[in-house]
């Protein structure tokens, strides 16, 4: 677990403080998913898609389920693929443990 943890805060490390001599290429991609019977799209860059995979991953869920529960929490007036990044940080920030419901 801790490997897993070290792996996601060194990832999520150079998203947030990349070098500054290294060209930066953030890839924002569209994203679907089928949440509560109904498709919706969202878009990320690559480095917070990999990380919701490996956070679903650590908690042996189906990445679906995973952005289905934070759909749910989300706030009404907020967007998902803000929710997905704030999601990531908070995991991140809890050291790779689940977050509780905002």
């Amino acid at each position: 677990m801790d490997s897993a943890i070290n792996h996601l805060h060194g990832r999520l490390e150079s998203i947030f403080e990349p070098d500054r001599n290294a060209k930066q290429s953030f890839m924002i991609r569209k994203h679907s998913a089928t949440l509560h019977g109904h498709r919706t799209s969202f878009s990320l860059e690559d480095e917070f898609w990999d990380e919701l995979k490996t956070i679903a991953a650590s908690r042996s869920m189906p990445l679906a389920a995973l952005i289905s529960e934070i759909d749910d929490r989300r706030p009404a007036d907020s967007n998902l693929s803000s929710a997905l990044r704030l999601h990531v940080l908070a995991w991140t920030k809890a050291g790779g443990r689940p977050v509780a419901a905002a």
